[in-house]
């Protein structure tokens, strides 16, 4: 259950007698109801209420649940004058004076202080509203009536402010009878949000007419049991509060965790904790140097360029002790990296599908490339930069924008061009998915960040992603990190759903 649903719940059960016990001693509400009908009568007989059409009687069939013996079914409009503020024109407005509210205003829940607010109106017009009874008192209650409606504000002493006409109503308590914060309570349950959904009217923004509200079937329990349910509720309200900020954090956590479970479980398997040791696995100083003894074939053959030699692991550098049978090694030993090429300047890239995919930086996104807006080059632009393109067998690494993203090739894109925001991990000296499983640790991840220039548009120099320590373990217990890493993953998807 949420905060919202709590607080629901025990406004349901304020609306219908349940909050509270009933006191016998209480003044029934039939008696209350005829007193406010008399003083009613009493203030439109001396000129301060206007005369209404009476409202229809409530039929049984719109009664939607019991409620004690000692309360009332009623309208609206039977208990609260419904009005409006006088028109104020737009000449009337001026940039001093008494603040005038508009509907968004109240949605906000502000009551301007004149230093902070927008409209004004003179001091002279305020005080001939006031004297024309044209201005709520303390205790009045101010209904949102257009966009979002419903809110409610309760005129407090020290408010002086006036209100615009058709946005906001007036709900004039000159009768009695009705305590403020009851009403307002009552106003968010559903008994009476329910009813505003279905009367109010407008296509492109919903309003609530002045009739509409009238109408509105409310209960009226009798006055000293309205100020025990008002005293419960704010009794209840720093526990609902309390309850809310418990919620925020678990539902900020339930969302995190998934990823916090990620991250465990890669920072676990790069330091050696995800999968048990296997003695005779062959320790990887001999994969290193078999690694080392293949690139120069690959060099003699003439498939790799030579490059300078990268420095030894520092024993500074290293963070975290790793098991026997792992060594330490810089990222630029186990895979060739190469950059993508930017298309000529001015070239537009195409949204009609050519023979050639460029793929973008905005394209990379789940450790995979997708497919919802791809773009393309033609034959011509193909030509000058045909010797950038990534392949099946490589990873992706974006440099530019979002940093140290990393991702598979699906086959379709297998030959395509590539932005030059990121880099292709080719020849890959060790498992593929080993290497995109590490390099999305949070100790690889931190190290492509640090080795971000810190400058307006951050990149990541293909050097220094040379120049980043990884572990290297056996390649056949690599073989079994990845595999006990995709049996997990699974499960920290579903803990997303």
């Amino acid at each position: 259950m949420t905060a919202q649903q709590l607080k629901n719940s025990i406004l349901q059960l304020a609306v219908q007698g349940k909050l509270v016990p009933q006191d016998p001693n209480d003044e029934p509400a039939a008696a209350l109801l005829e007193r406010i009908r008399a003083e009613k009568e009493r203030l439109i007989k001396e000129g301060k209420l206007k005369k209404e059409k009476p409202l229809p009687s409530i039929a049984e069939d719109e009664i939607p649940f019991d409620v004690p013996d000692s309360w009332a079914w009623c309208r609206l409009g039977d208990i609260v004058s419904v009005r409006s503020s006088k028109r104020v024109y737009q000449n009337e407005q001026s940039v001093s004076g008494i603040p005038f509210l508009r509907v968004s205003d109240l949605v906000n829940r502000i009551i301007y202080d004149e230093p902070s607010a927008e409209l004004f109106i003179s001091i002279e017009l305020f005080q001939k509203l006031i004297v024309e009874n044209h201005v709520p008192r303390i205790g009045d209650i101010l209904v949102t009536s257009r966009g979002t409606l419903g809110l409610c504000y309760i005129v407090e002493k020290t408010d002086k402010f006036y209100f615009q006409d058709g946005m906001i109503s007036w709900l004039d308590k000159s009768c009695g009878g009705i305590d403020s914060g009851f009403l307002t309570n009552q106003f968010s349950s559903e008994l009476i949000q329910q009813q505003i959904k279905q009367t109010s009217a407008g296509t492109a923004v919903q309003y609530l007419s002045l009739e509409s509200l009238k109408r509105i079937i409310v209960i009226l329990p009798p006055l000293a049991e309205q100020y025990r349910i008002v005293e419960r509720i704010e009794q209840l309200l720093p526990h609902i509060v309390d309850y809310d900020t418990a919620e925020q954090k678990l539902t900020a956590l339930n969302a995190e965790f998934p990823d916090q479970l990620k991250k465990s479980i890669l920072q676990a398997a790069v330091q050696g904790k995800l999968v048990q040791q296997d003695e005779n696995d062959e320790p990887a100083s001999v994969l290193l140097e078999r690694i080392r003894a293949e690139k120069e074939q690959l060099i003699k053959d003439g498939k790799l360029k030579k490059e300078k030699p990268l420095p030894p692991v520092a024993e500074d550098e290293i963070p975290f002790d790793v098991p026997e049978g792992w060594v330490w090694v810089r990222l630029g030993e186990l895979a060739t990296v190469k950059g993508g090429k930017r298309v000529p300047k001015g070239y537009r890239l195409l949204e009609q599908a050519t023979p050639h995919i460029y793929i973008r930086v905005t394209d990379m996104k789940d450790n995979s490339i997708v497919t919802d807006s791809l773009r393309y080059i033609d034959d011509t632009v193909y030509k000058q930069i045909s010797n950038y393109t990534i392949g099946k067998n490589d990873l992706y690494l974006t440099i530019a924008g979002t940093i140290g993203n990393v991702g598979t090739v699906p086959d379709m894109f297998d030959g395509m061009n590539m932005t030059e925001n990121a880099v292709k991990l080719t020849n890959l000296m060790a498992e593929k998915f080993m290497l995109l499983y590490f390099i999305q640790s949070g100790f690889i991840q931190e190290q492509l960040i640090d080795k971000t220039n810190k400058v307006a548009q951050p990149k990541l120099a293909i050097e220094r992603i040379n120049t980043t320590v990884i572990p290297l373990p056996p390649l056949a217990e690599q073989h079994r990190i990845v595999e006990r890493i995709e049996e997990l993953l699974p499960h920290i998807d579903q803990c997303r759903e």
